[in-house]
């Protein structure tokens, strides 16, 4: 409602939830007798919500939605801007450049987040975000799916996504560094193996959403058994080893001891108790941090809308947050929980390491309050086979144990991974690794490019490389005095570029 009588000042922007999900909720009576879609939909654009009700779009609608998320094209999947539309609909994408940004913006479901314009001579820039919304992301979930058809519109396989992805960071189309595309990597595997626990119903358009919290656990350790799984003498070699270490104990307490939380151990939790809501990865621009998740209204709020989370980067511990819902024994309905994801993207992680990583994760859940959830640490670029004790490894029995007390467990990407993480992760071309190419094949003075330190380039370790290359070129060519000093800096015209 517009205040226009002058009387009562109007409330500030940031009240006018344009999207349902910065809408505050605190009762959730209004969601009994309902289903899943037509409790998700407030949480979305307004017009969807009210364009018939409460309704699922009908076929018209749904097939106009549709050609808007691929900007129209005929051929979507070869062009670039269509396919980052669904992908950015699901995982949100950085670093595109302004022509892709004002498409995305302009035909199909991106939203304005920053716009720049340089004061000197030079190109503008801008930021996109896709706000979450459960008719589009939906419909960008059903597309990617090779067994789902509608209409002209026929889905595509997990693999096809990741490798258009992998193309277009590689091309860069994208600039992302590599912790951005193993954090976005890590949220499509954890995103694709709920997918693939869907099971579609012709009668019941937009369902499901959840997907049982106990299967879930199962399909990501499914590859535990023979390829990460320590034998009985490496196991007996490990405990001798880590015994010796600080960490011992507490990892040890963390394996044993059942913390204190509403949930009586007792109670008996069938395959579809507790659940989890996946549908898409949103970046909230706020603190969302470790204490943030354990609210219950905050958790309610995400599960109901599909929405997984990208945590804030003061945030050390932990990299994404997935909420989970499981039978509350204190009153009638359910209670919430949060999946807290820490990802290392190391080409080799040892099991000692493991260990201390979970530790800390365990230390992080706990001084922040949390009285349960599940922790994991997700290895999704092994290239060695490493093996873990079994006791680490995600089970299907950790969904259960995970809403009665803290546990961190490990879950590794397998070497035959149907979704192609693995490959997006090792083999796309990141920002700084392209810098180093250049720099390692052309002299930098033949770049045409002063003013500023190479050091500049490398704020995170994941630009260590181009340090390293950088200053290798810079001591090689000041011995051979080719070049003179002043002529040997690197910079960058901007720091988006």
């Amino acid at each position: 409602e517009y205040v226009v009588s002058g009387k009562t000042l109007s409330p500030p922007f940031f009240q006018f939830c344009t999207i349902g999900i910065f809408a505050d909720r605190t009762d959730d009576s209004d969601e009994k007798g309902k289903g899943e879609f037509e409790i998700a939909l407030p949480y979305g654009r307004p017009l969807f919500a009210l364009l018939n009700k409460g309704a699922p779009p009908t076929e018209d609608q749904t097939s106009g939605i549709l050609t808007r998320m691929l900007l129209s094209k005929r051929a979507w999947e070869l062009n670039d801007a269509s396919c980052l539309s669904i992908i950015g609909s699901r995982f949100q994408i950085k670093g595109l450049p302004f022509e892709y940004t004002s498409d995305l913006i302009a035909r199909g479901y991106g939203c304005l987040f920053e716009f720049r314009n340089p004061l000197e001579e030079g190109r503008p820039s801008a930021s996109l975000v896709f706000y979450p919304d459960p008719v589009v992301s939906w419909l960008a979930m059903a597309l990617f799916r090779e067994d789902w058809r509608f209409k002209q519109f026929q889905g595509r396989s997990p693999s096809f996504w990741t490798n258009r992805l992998r193309e277009t960071v590689s091309n860069q189309v994208c600039s992302m560094n590599k912790g951005d595309i193993g954090e976005v990597g890590a949220a499509m595997y954890l995103t694709f193996t709920a997918d693939s626990l869907r099971v579609f119903e012709e009668e019941r358009a937009f369902s499901p959403f959840r997907v049982s919290f106990e299967s879930w656990c199962e399909a990501l350790g499914a590859q535990h058994k023979t390829d990460h799984e320590m034998d009985e003498v490496a196991l007996e070699k490990f405990a001798v080893d880590i015994s010796k270490s600080e960490q011992w104990e507490k990892v040890m307490s963390m394996a044993g001891e059942t913390q204190q939380c509403c949930l009586d151990p007792s109670t008996n939790l069938n395959e579809d108790s507790a659940s989890i809501s996946v549908m898409q990865f949103f970046r909230l621009y706020a603190n969302v941090t470790t204490s943030l998740v354990g609210n219950q209204d905050f958790l309610r709020a995400r599960f109901n809308s599909g929405v997984a989370l990208y945590m804030a980067p003061q945030c050390r511990d932990f990299d994404l947050a997935i909420p989970f819902r499981y039978p509350s024994n204190v009153r009638e309905g359910y209670d919430f929980g949060a999946i807290l994801v820490s990802v290392k993207s190391s080409k080799e992680f040892a099991a000692a390491a493991a260990f201390k990583e979970c530790a800390k994760m365990y230390e992080a859940m706990e001084s922040s309050g949390l009285k349960n959830g599940l922790g994991i640490l997700l290895l999704p670029a092994l290239k060695r086979r490493s093996k873990y004790p079994s006791e680490l490894l995600l089970k299907k029995e950790d969904a259960r144990e995970a809403t009665r007390r803290i546990i961190v467990r490990v879950v590794v990407v397998p070497a035959a991974d149907p979704f192609a993480i693995k490959r997006l992760i090792l083999e796309s071309t990141s920002v700084g690794e392209g810098l180093a190419r250049a720099t390692a094949f052309h002299p930098i003075a033949d770049l045409g490019l002063s003013g500023l330190d190479p050091d500049y380039l490398c704020q995170s370790d994941s630009n260590k490389k181009v340090l390293d290359q950088s200053k290798k070129i810079r001591g090689e060519l000041r011995r051979a005095r080719k070049y003179p000093e002043d002529k040997l800096n690197v910079c960058l015209e901007d720091r988006n570029q």
